[in-house]
């Protein structure tokens, strides 16, 4: 046996140092559950209701919950999308399949909170189907799946 090892103090630093990897995972576990939880709580999601002639390219496309109301349209010259909301919001993004392994995520701008824009440079200028809509409101989060 190794010198070293016949020391009482290293085997007792080797004897307890299992435990307490053991303890700081569990005490670790329970405190990032805990954040989680609260973030969760704190944040409220709702879905947007969609008009029923919705036209995105022809800027007829409502969302509406409660008394949050925007409008969202695209201009296919520009490639540039908008969003008019009638109170002010956090932010906005945007998720579009445009390719089919890959989900590609866009931030909207604004100046005044209230009048959001997207423009896509010509790289993304691609066909896509589905968008998804996300918009931020004082901690709550209000989402949309449009067709376009």
């Amino acid at each position: 046996m190794h010198p070293i090892f016949k020391q009482t103090h290293v085997r007792a630093a080797i004897f307890v140092a299992p435990f307490l990897i053991v303890a700081g995972y569990v005490i670790t576990d329970y405190f990032s559950q805990k954040d989680d939880n609260k973030m969760l709580a704190n944040n409220k999601t709702f879905e947007l209701e969609i008009n029923k002639n919705c036209q995105i390219k022809k800027g007829q496309c409502h969302l509406k919950y409660k008394n949050l109301t925007m409008s969202f349209s695209y201009d296919e010259s520009l490639h540039q999308f908008y969003i008019n909301s009638n109170t002010k919001l956090t932010g906005a993004l945007m998720s579009v399949n445009i390719n089919p392994l890959k989900e590609s995520v866009f931030a909207f701008n604004s100046n005044n909170k209230i009048q959001w824009t997207l423009k896509l440079d010509q790289s993304n200028k691609k066909v896509f189907n589905e968008i998804h809509l996300v918009v931020e409101q004082k901690n709550t989060l209000y989402y949309a799946e449009l067709v376009f």
